[in-house]
């Protein structure tokens, strides 16, 4: 397996880690156009829903914005964008068109960091952000604390 497959099936693994965190805590999966209808206000949701990759708009360059996750609980929605990085690498890189794109949106939003690989100083970057609309910042286990907490 190459070094790309090998990094896309974890991170593919790590997204899955957070889905089941939101179903554990009582959000039920719908798809994507269902959430782009109560996002658009044609549907009324009363209940916790999640959804992945959901387009937002356009990003900072123009092109259609997938979040990885966006969830409704009950009062309003929030974007959890979610990076793997197992080994070093560029993902961490790329935090300042992460960061551009969420203060773009009107949503509030959550970074959750998995792997061991992020350099120190893009995570201390990153956790310096932390401010409306990026409202927390996340280690994998920081989040699942978090998340069994209450607090999604």
């Amino acid at each position: 397996m190459s070094g790309g497959d090998k990094a896309g099936k974890n991170s593919t693994h790590f997204k899955e880690q957070i889905a089941t965190t939101m179903r554990v805590n009582g959000y039920k999966e719908i798809d994507k156009s269902a959430m782009q209808e109560i996002l658009t206000g044609l549907v009324t949701c009363t209940e916790k829903v999640f959804a992945k990759n959901v387009v937002l708009g356009k990003n900072v360059y123009g092109v259609d914005w997938r979040t990885d996750f966006i969830y409704f609980n009950g009062k309003g929605f929030r974007i959890i964008h979610a990076r793997w990085q197992q080994v070093g690498g560029s993902v961490d890189e790329k935090f300042p068109f992460f960061v551009a794109n969420a203060r773009k949106a009107t949503k509030d939003s959550i970074f959750v960091l998995g792997g061991d690989g992020f350099k120190q100083g893009a995570r201390d970057w990153l956790k310096a952000q932390k401010r409306p609309p990026i409202v927390e910042v996340f280690t994998e286990e920081e989040f699942q604390t978090w998340a069994n907490d209450g607090n999604l």
